[in-house]
């Protein structure tokens, strides 16, 4: 994902705010989670995983709230 995120209410850049931020609190319901058919979304996960790794190679800690 390389899409430079803006929350247009309150001005600010997601992007930066998460390159300067030590710790990453993340929710995820479980309609992300799972496809439409109630199965897991396997690959939504996996790549989401891979975007939690490279954050925590970066030395931020993730939390995730579910």
């Amino acid at each position: 994902m390389n899409t430079v995120l803006e929350d247009t209410t309150n001005g600010i850049n997601i992007a930066k705010a998460i390159k300067n931020a030590r710790k990453i609190v993340i929710k995820i319901g479980s309609n992300t989670l799972s496809k439409p058919d109630g199965t897991a979304n396997l690959v939504f996960m996996q790549n989401f995983a891979r975007q939690c790794e490279n954050l925590m190679n970066q030395g931020k800690q993730i939390v995730l709230v579910s």
